[in-house]
């Protein structure tokens, strides 16, 4: 982000760009990606998912490359709107083939093991921005222009692979108990299957909860790099890059397995019994992030943040398979793409869409005129402004990014109450199997299921 930021092509008549345009890039990307998630959901009416999926990643890959030869702001938000349409092709379809295709006794293992892989790209994308970064260009280009053209070029090894998968493989995403010749009829047109979505209390408030840990994840997958090069620890990119990395990649890997793990240890994660074990363990995560998670904000000590970082890290990605199979289970399976689909849009909308640049916004706010100071010399007269990069960089407040961190880290409180809420309903609801539970289709059809 520190050398994107200084591209004079991009910074446009200022030279630079903000805290806030430069977390907007990221929600940007968000928006796409939220938006495009339900509508991929809808076409599987009408298209092989594998064909949504191949011509979804088509445009990722495209886009990604363009990023790298953008000469504007603007266009940069665009092409990156882009990104995240074509990475929702994936997403709706993947994890429910997965839930599928998985050992009833280890789903929420395959689940946390799918879910792993996020962190540890995420990590690797850091590690790799890092050392890529502190070079003055590479291949003749800019840096960060060489990572997205990079990223490009290797995903297309991935794609070819993808593309040898049989169809099969993933039409099990709509009807996983039906068969062929049922197929056409177990589907649900969109908006009955909205309809039934926003009247389930249950989904509706796990949903919520889920929005709020995203909302600290987005935030701190962005700006946590950032925090230890202008925080008081004054890492370089690269160490900055390295440590983050290291420490998202391990403790994201370690607490997503661990998370499906536990709660199929625990007795696994089917039915109303399994829905609450889900929420329970998600909860006791919670309890051990947020505080771990400011001590790590906070910490004028290398050793205290890694430490504090790694523990909320594996607590916060724990949560993340029992969270999605808790979903997954409490729909009938033929919305399961709907589901998935809505509760991206949702944490999205509500979570790592607008926190990247809400938390730019409050660190400018917390600049004390620090960032206006543009020489080295003014930047030192300054009381707790530091200059970041040497004589190539910018001018910061030591505690700008502490302080609109802790405040973001806060928001993950507000999945308690939902989580509690669900929890309260489902001491309520009947026994598994008491209760039918009718899922929308149209009236000719008269489709029943029940909920797990």
């Amino acid at each position: 982000m520190s050398n994107l930021r200084r591209d004079p092509l991009i910074g446009g008549q200022s030279g630079r760009l903000s805290d806030t345009q430069c977390g907007m890039l990221v929600s940007v990307f968000m928006v796409g990606f939220m938006c495009a998630c339900p509508l991929f959901a809808a076409l599987g009416k009408y298209c092989q998912p594998k064909l949504l999926i191949v011509i979804g990643l088509s445009v990722w890959c495209g886009c990604c490359f363009l990023s790298g030869w953008t000469t504007s702001y603007t266009t940069l938000l665009l092409v990156r709107a882009m990104v995240g349409v074509g990475e929702a092709s994936f997403i709706g379809y993947g994890i429910t083939v997965i839930d599928n295709v998985a050992p009833p006794s280890c789903r929420t293992i395959f689940i946390g093991i799918f879910y792993a892989t996020i962190p540890v790209g995420t990590a690797a994308g850091m590690i790799a921005g890092g050392v890529v970064c502190s070079q003055s260009s590479v291949f003749g280009h800019a840096p960060w222009r060489s990572l997205f053209i990079g990223e490009a070029v290797a995903f297309l090894l991935f794609f070819v692979l993808l593309c040898t998968v049989p169809g099969e493989t993933f039409r099990v995403a709509l009807a996983p108990q039906q068969g062929e010749e049922e197929e056409e009829e177990a589907y649900i047109p969109v908006v009955q299957a909205t309809c039934f979505l926003i009247r389930d209390k249950n989904y509706v408030f796990t949903v919520l909860g889920n929005a709020a840990q995203c909302f600290v994840v987005g935030s701190v997958s962005v700006w946590a790099i950032s925090l230890l090069v202008q925080g008081p620890l004054h890492f370089s990119d690269a160490a900055a890059s390295t440590t983050v990395g290291c420490v998202t990649s391990i403790g994201g890997l370690v607490g997503s397995v661990a998370g499906g793990v536990a709660v199929d240890l625990l007795g696994g994660s089917k039915g109303r019994k399994g829905i609450a074990k889900c929420i329970r363990f998600c909860l006791a995560m919670i309890a051990i992030s947020i505080p771990l998670g400011w001590v790590a904000i906070f910490a004028t000590n290398p050793g205290i943040f890694t430490v504090a970082f790694f523990v909320s890290v594996v607590a916060i990605f724990a949560i993340t398979a029992p969270l999605n199979v808790a979903v997954l289970t409490m729909v009938p399976a033929v919305l399961r793409p709907y589901a998935v689909g809505y509760t991206v849009f949702v944490i999205h909308l509500c979570g790592d869409f607008p926190s990247p640049t809400m938390t730019g916004a409050l660190s400018d706010q917390y600049s004390d005129g620090c960032t206006l100071r543009d020489t080295i010399e003014k930047c030192a007269e300054g009381e707790q402004c530091f200059w970041v990069n040497s004589g190539k960089g910018n001018c910061v407040h030591e505690q700008q990014l502490q302080k609109s961190l802790g405040i973001v880290f806060a928001v993950l409180l507000l999945a308690v109450p939902c989580w509690l809420f669900v929890l309260y309903r489902l001491g309520l609801q009947p026994e598994e199997g008491a209760a039918p539970v009718e899922v929308p289709a149209e009236e000719e059809e008269g489709d029943k299921t029940k909920t797990s």
